[in-house]
């Protein structure tokens, strides 16, 4: 019995995350139109988090709808990213970078960052090549 919880555990942790992007648009004051992008990392199929997607931006507007749904591999958590991140950036992950809301694309100060801008770029471009976003950080 135990083994095969062990079991289940390992294939459970050996099994990727992805990583479902949910982008909204909803109207705002005066005409115009705000963007909001939803993520959720999950192991599950995308259809069985729609709703927790939709929950989440109805929270923030009244009439959104979706403009689009996708599903990508999450990607794994890099301790070095992160401190580079943390030190340069007010995101709070990676991901929150890598998917900004409304097309947002990071631009990089090579003379504020150093040779971790580079760095830094380089990495956020190959997930967003993986995924088939045509963003890359601005350097």
């Amino acid at each position: 019995m135990a083994r095969q919880r062990q079991q289940r555990s390992a294939t459970m942790r050996a099994a990727r995350r992805l990583l479902h992007i949910f982008a909204f648009s909803y109207p705002a004051n005066f005409g115009f139109t705000r963007k909001e992008t939803v993520l959720i990392r999950s192991r599950s199929e995308q259809r069985t988090v729609i709703p927790e997607a939709c929950a989440r931006v109805r929270s923030i507007a009244s009439e959104p709808f979706a403009t689009s749904i996708r599903s990508v591999l999450a990607p794994r958590p890099t301790p070095a990213l992160d401190r580079i991140r943390q030190r340069h950036t007010a995101f709070g992950a990676i991901l929150a970078l890598l998917t900004g809301p409304g097309g947002y694309r990071p631009s990089i100060r090579r003379d504020l960052m150093g040779r971790d801008g580079p760095t830094l770029a380089r990495a956020c471009g190959m997930h967003q090549s993986q995924w088939g976003d045509s963003r890359r950080v601005l350097i």
